[in-house]
């Protein structure tokens, strides 16, 4: 039972404690860190920063289970020790701290005192460690942490810090991955307000387009996205930014196809091939002729897509995943074949394993492909199946991920329409 025992042993409890909550076993997992706390405070005393390893790690724990009163009375604890020492462990204690204030409903300036309190250096740390803990967070109570940490990083963070950018991607990504409309508008409004006050045009523009695009993705009104897709452009076209004046054209008229408006459609692919041509960016120009190949396959006028494809492929890179989308589109054409992402009565299973097969060969695949098929696995899970004849090299790999990943993106938003 000597000292270097005793530290190894709660080095132990607390290790094994934290492994306990990853592994989904909370209550154990509090147990553990339970007995490591007594045991610590045994050991070093109440305001000793080995104490307030044992608390901040029983406090993340309670969280993990929803006892955030419990967890915010151990945090500020340990909080107070570690700031007490100026101990590194300051930002992570800080972020735990204001994460459990917010979660118990704590009001914003009581939550952000915490910070306000404390140096910008343990300011900056804090937050890259409240990111961490806003994604670990149950839905509504992390959400309404990262609004808060966006909106008290808006009025200490210089606009053009990118631990801001951060925080509010952080909050919109979030907040589209679970649906929460109303969080994701809130963040992308956020980012328009700090966008314009960082001055820099082409940083607003891509902002301002990012709304249009979210506008469109959650169905909002027609006229609130072409509201916003006239913001964008505008705001280009007001600082000459060709380049980014035809991004939001070709993105403005993708949408139009997609709510039937053609004739608009046509009239923004073509505004959005003048500003690609004024630019001399290839790449943009590329990925333009290719949307608009694309465009008129899908509405059957074959004998024009085919050169826009061709002038498209030719102009990007061959990794580029628009490429793989280009070629895909033409082996449809010259199959005869609709392409996965053709609406209608959807594409034959046989049909699309041709496809998929022809693909595969023109992506420059056919020395290491056996056979492609597409169909359910034993879960009932549909899918391409990708038979490989050899090892692939490196570069193969490369280009059979993003050929695999766009035709199975293109399946995807053909919303399973796949007949037997």
């Amino acid at each position: 039972d000597t000292a270097a025992g005793r530290k190894d042993r709660l080095m132990y409890l607390m290790n094994a404690g934290q492994l306990l909550n990853r592994a989904g076993q909370t209550d154990e997992a509090i147990e553990v860190l339970q007995t490591s706390l007594r045991e610590r405070e045994a050991a070093y005393g109440p305001e000793h920063a080995g104490t307030a390893y044992g608390q901040q790690a029983l406090a993340e724990v309670y969280m993990s289970a929803g006892r955030f009163a419990e967890g915010l009375d151990l945090s500020q604890r340990a909080l107070q020790t570690f700031l007490h020492v100026g101990h590194h462990e300051s930002p992570t204690a800080l972020a735990t701290t204001t994460a459990l204030a917010s979660a118990v409903g704590m009001r914003d300036d009581e939550v952000w005192q915490y910070v306000t309190d404390n140096s910008p250096s343990v300011a900056k740390p804090m937050i890259d460690a409240a990111l961490v803990l806003a994604e670990s967070m149950p839905d509504a109570t992390g959400m309404n942490y990262l609004r808060q940490l966006a909106e008290w990083g808006c009025e200490i963070l210089p606009p053009d810090s990118p631990q801001l950018m951060n925080v509010i991607a952080l909050w919109s990504n979030i907040a589209t991955d679970r649906g929460d409309h109303g969080q994701r508008q809130m963040a992308i409004g956020h980012a328009v307000d700090e966008a314009k006050k960082l001055g820099d045009p082409a940083v607003l523009v891509n902002v301002l387009e990012g709304r249009a695009l979210m506008l469109s993705e959650i169905e909002s009104k027609s006229e609130d996205v072409r509201e916003a897709y006239q913001e964008a452009l505008t705001q280009a076209l007001d600082h000459d930014l060709d380049n980014d004046a035809a991004g939001v054209l070709r993105n403005w008229a993708l949408y139009e196809s997609e709510v039937g408006n053609v004739e608009q459609a046509v009239q923004r692919f073509s505004q959005a091939i003048e500003k690609a041509e004024a630019s001399g960016d290839e790449e943009t120009l590329g990925r333009t002729q290719i949307a608009l190949g694309i465009f008129h396959q899908h509405h059957d006028f074959p004998d024009a897509a085919q050169p826009l494809l061709s002038e498209g492929i030719d102009k990007l890179d061959p990794m580029h995943p628009d490429v793989a989308c280009a070629m895909l589109h033409q082996v449809a054409l010259t199959e005869n074949l609709n392409c996965p992402c053709h609406g209608g009565d959807g594409v034959a299973t046989d049909a699309l394993s041709q496809l998929a097969k022809r693909f595969f060969d023109r992506s420059g695949l056919e020395d290491i492909i056996e056979s492609v098929s597409y169909g359910g696995d034993q879960d009932g899970e549909k899918g391409l199946k990708v038979q490989l004849s050899r090892e692939p090299s490196e570069q193969e790999m490369q280009r059979l991920g993003i050929a695999h990943g766009v035709f199975q993106n293109l399946l995807a938003s053909n919303d399973g329409r796949v007949r037997e």
